[in-house]
């Protein structure tokens, strides 16, 4: 098993070319990009399991807000991530934060159709 900083390393490899993280040294599970989100944000928007389990592990702020008050379960829910959604929920994600539209994830996979992601929410 890695230690945290070689994880965290790994994933600034990983995700340091991302347009978000360009020209951002990656300290910190929680550093933010240009954007005002984090790894998690992305890895949750991707659908990269393996990559939030790793950033959770390793301290990642998993209701940070970013970009436009979005977590990232509001991130995943807007990108149909079912796995990820669940993830984050079994993870302790809080499902009634909302974004600077007032909008909470359930609002936002309303507003994208997202029916089975809607089913998740209202469990």
């Amino acid at each position: 098993m890695p230690s945290k900083l070689q994880a965290l390393e790994s994933l600034a490899k990983k995700y340091g070319a991302h347009p978000e993280f360009l020209g951002i040294q990656i300290l910190s599970p929680n550093q933010r990009g240009a954007v005002d989100d984090t790894l998690l944000h992305l890895a949750a928007r991707t659908g990269a399991i393996e990559d939030i389990k790793i950033l959770i592990e390793i301290g990642a702020d998993i209701d940070v807000p970013g970009d436009l008050g979005n977590t990232p379960l509001h991130q995943a829910a807007m990108s149909g991530q079912v796995e990820a959604i669940k993830l984050l929920l079994k993870c302790g994600a809080k499902k009634h934060l909302k974004n600077e539209f007032e909008q909470t994830p359930l609002d936002v996979a309303v507003l994208s159709g997202r029916d089975e992601i809607i089913r998740i929410f209202k469990l």
